[in-house]
């Protein structure tokens, strides 16, 4: 696993970005209005994070092979694009190299400890 603190996006494969993306939309339901990007497949609500996602939940992406867990609240799993709008800062990866290191965005607030 690969975690790169410098990248704009979280790069997961097909199914499992689908699969978020799925289980957000339902944790959001219809309590916020999607907003239309201009980037293709991406996931964006009007509002902002720190008012609009109060209450969303802390993900955990698990990483069986390398037994490590991420945690991910909202300030770490959306961007605010603009005042009135935030996205999803984890994308579809398109690029097979990105499968493989499963390229993780990690804003500065997150302390990584390694076990060695």
């Amino acid at each position: 696993m690969l975690v790169d603190s410098g990248t704009t996006s979280t790069y997961l494969p097909d199914i499992t970005f689908n699969k978020l993306k799925g289980e957000i939309r339902y944790v959001i339901g219809t309590t916020l209005k999607e907003h239309i990007s201009s980037r293709q497949g991406e996931l964006c609500y009007r509002g902002t994070i720190s008012q609009d996602l109060k209450n969303f939940p802390t993900i955990a992406f698990h990483f069986v092979e390398e037994n490590a867990i991420l945690k991910f609240d909202a300030q770490n799993l959306f961007r605010q694009d603009e005042t009135d709008y935030f996205c999803l800062s984890v994308v579809q990866s398109t690029d097979s190299d990105r499968l493989s290191q499963k390229h993780i965005r990690y804003l500065d607030t997150t302390i990584l400890l390694y076990r060695l």
